[in-house]
């Protein structure tokens, strides 16, 4: 019965031990939560560089962009994965600025900008980054083949829309 009073204090050690432990994972990881977010954007992301990928393509067969998003479905020549927000399940915005311009447009719950800056991104960093709520990237079709990968053009950046 001597032993009783330190297995006490050891176990009440080792339940400290894994209150910080996972409190720290969290911390460091962020919670369920703030996961499912970064999840959900990386998702958009990945959505706007089909779209815009499926542009190129588009523009290199028609020389033309397309009038609506929907005009990218449903051809044989071309193919865009998803138009809509995985979240909202709305259709991302798209317009024409002129002639081979255009703006693809997301509502974004995360800031691109807050994540830890040795993480390899999947995608070209400034053109896609991002802060929360709408944001619009200003990018150029271009024919399949004849540009570098989707960098933006100099005069251009993500525009926050409100």
């Amino acid at each position: 019965m001597s032993n009783l009073p330190g297995q006490r204090i050891f176990l009440g050690f080792v339940t400290l031990a894994v209150v910080l432990v996972v409190g720290y994972g969290i911390y460091v990881v962020g919670s369920p939560a703030e996961q499912r977010l970064l999840k959900i954007d990386a998702r958009r992301v990945s959505d706007l560089q089909n779209i815009s990928q499926t542009i190129d393509t588009y523009w290199g067969m028609i020389k033309e962009l397309p009038g609506t998003l929907e005009d990218l479905q449903g051809s044989r020549s071309y193919y865009v994965q998803s138009i809509h927000d995985p979240a909202t399940q709305k259709a991302y915005g798209y317009q024409v600025v002129d002639g081979n311009r255009y703006q693809l447009c997301a509502v974004f719950a995360t800031d691109s900008s807050q994540r830890e800056q040795g993480v390899p991104r999947r995608y070209p960093a400034k053109v896609w980054d991002h802060g929360t709520g709408r944001t619009c990237f200003d990018l150029e079709a271009q024919a399949p083949g004849t540009g570098p990968l989707r960098e933006a053009p100099a005069s251009t950046s993500p525009l926050k829309v409100r």
